[in-house]
């Protein structure tokens, strides 16, 4: 079962109602942002609409963990992996003076390492004499935050892996 809506939907009443008719056996939650994430989460609860929930990245953004609560519990989610997992010693203490500087994480998490790498990565490329920034992409083995990467000849990010995680008590844990 698929129901779409349109881009700055906020009332999801209807599309949850038709789904409920169609007694699904769990809910797959997509949405584009935190904001929306949070509106279903509570038009599910105001339905009183008990199921297995399902997500990606959101539920484990600080800013959705604040406005949904107890609402995320038991929701399991796709997400990168948590960044004490797969931060380098350099890559700790580069968020460690972020955060000394009163930096603070405000949505998903790892996206603060990847972001860094990125412009890093890209800064390399364009620095890059002997050839094109995309070649230069395409053939390097970065040594990043999170460790080891590359990127393959679509420009798709390899080395960094997924992670399946829930959140309970409020928390995202990973569930390995």
């Amino acid at each position: 079962l698929e129901e779409d809506y349109a881009p700055g939907t906020s009332d999801f009443r209807s599309v949850l109602l038709r789904l409920r008719g169609k007694n699904p056996d769990a809910l797959f939650i997509n949405t584009q942002a935190e904001p929306t994430f949070a509106v279903v989460l509570t038009e599910l609860e105001r339905m009183g609409w008990q199921l297995p929930r399902y997500g990606a990245y959101w539920p484990g953004s600080k800013s959705l963990q604040e406005v949904a609560g107890k609402s995320l519990d038991g929701i399991v989610f796709v997400d990168l992996p948590n960044l004490d997992d797969v931060l380098g010693s350099d890559g700790k203490q580069l968020l460690a003076r972020y955060r000394q500087q009163g930096g603070k994480i405000r949505s998903i998490e790892t996206s603060f390492a990847t972001a860094i790498e990125g412009f890093r990565a890209l800064d390399q490329a364009l620095q890059a004499k002997e050839k094109s920034a995309v070649a230069f992409l395409a053939s390097t083995e970065f040594k990043g935050m999170f460790g080891p990467y590359h990127f393959d000849d679509r420009g798709e990010i390899e080395g960094l892996s997924f992670a399946l995680k829930v959140i309970r008590d409020g928390q995202a844990q990973s569930l390995h």
